[in-house]
């Protein structure tokens, strides 16, 4: 059963419990059951046979708001994790249960359990940047750690063009001076961060340019929107030329996401990296890419070939081969509106 039915069934089964109506309750459970859905009340969980281990889902839905990560993902990563607990590889199950966690995806090994549906954690964590409703509250959320890694960096500036886009400081007073310290300490150790932490960081640059350079709003001398405008816009040639330079020895450690991220970063700042031997960061994305079709979601294949047409770089090769990977696929139902308006404009342009 879709994750969605799955909720409906839980939620009609707690309205028919409600209502004195146990029997029909029943019901639901047991056709829960017959679907490989088991639920325990006890905790208020359910959990799914199919998925590979048994950490149960808790809460509501997925808040797709403040996890990026497709549900497929996430039971994938939660299963792999398992395997390296059970391996002794606690390094490499701590990196995952990072990464789970700055998409806010919350795991509790003790009740086995995990939830992404934006409500609090299930045991106490430290602040998260997901859970930050202004500048000024991200920026203390960075300041309040004795060790800042590049992972935190990297969150901190993925949650920054939502809240500048949705949410003005209020009556706080704006910390420019704290929020120039976090850029220069981005850019001081941005050549160590590692492909997901560089690539995020690139597409959050370029989401605060687009966001506040598209912006009619004037923006108040002395505000954070102020401060990165002038800071990203104003050295956007040689920040994403850096990041270009940076990711070129990673490239081959770069999945089909990170690919298609770095690509719709640099398109969306209109700027195309060049080296010295005369070729383009599009040109090697596109060699990279192409073998790895195949692993690409909808969403990465649209980005992808949105960037190339968005950057006006030429590559014959990989719109062939996108194109006969589309054609060959057995239907187009994963691919929203927007994804196939964008292939669309991109083969048109």
């Amino acid at each position: 059963l879709p994750a969605a039915e799955i909720h409906r069934l839980i939620r009609a089964r707690i309205q028919c419990k409600r209502a004195g109506d146990y029997k029909k309750a029943d019901r639901i459970k047991e056709e829960l059951e017959q679907s490989g859905v088991f639920i325990d009340d006890k905790v208020n969980a359910w959990s799914a046979a199919n998925f590979g281990h048994d950490y149960a889902q808790v809460g509501g839905p997925i808040d797709k708001t403040i996890c990026d990560l497709p549900e497929t993902e996430i039971h994938s990563l939660i299963r792999a994790r398992i395997q390296c607990r059970s391996v002794r590889d606690y390094q490499k199950s701590d990196s995952i249960l990072e990464d789970l966690m700055q998409s806010s995806v919350f795991v509790d090994d003790k009740v086995k359990a995990w939830r992404a549906d934006g409500k609090s954690a299930l045991t106490k964590q430290i602040r998260r940047m997901s859970y930050c409703q202004t500048i000024e509250e991200a920026i203390e959320a960075i300041l309040e750690k004795e060790k800042v890694s590049p992972r935190d960096l990297s969150a901190f500036w993925t949650v920054v063009p939502k809240l500048l886009k949705y949410h003005q400081s209020g009556n706080e007073q704006p910390q420019v001076p704290q929020l120039n310290s976090i850029f220069n300490k981005t850019m001081d150790n941005i050549k160590i961060f590692g492909p997901r932490d560089l690539v995020q960081t690139g597409l959050a640059f370029a989401k605060i340019i687009k966001t506040l350079g598209g912006s009619r709003r004037r923006h108040a001398r002395g505000s954070h929107h102020e401060f990165l405008l002038d800071v990203l816009q104003g050295r956007k040639d040689i920040i994403f030329q850096f990041i270009a330079n940076t990711s070129m020895p990673l490239l081959s450690k770069f999945d089909a996401r990170l690919l298609s991220n770095l690509a719709y970063a640099h398109a969306l700042v209109e700027y195309v990296p060049k080296f010295d031997d005369g070729s383009t960061l599009f040109h090697h994305l596109a060699e990279k890419s192409i073998p790895l079709l195949g692993k690409f979601e909808p969403q990465e294949l649209s980005n992808m070939i949105w960037a190339f047409a968005k950057a006006e770089v030429l590559h014959p090769s990989l719109f062939k081969k996108l194109a006969d990977h589309i054609v060959a696929l057995d239907n187009l139902e994963t691919f929203n509106e927007q994804d196939i308006s964008n292939m669309v404009w991109a083969f048109a342009k």
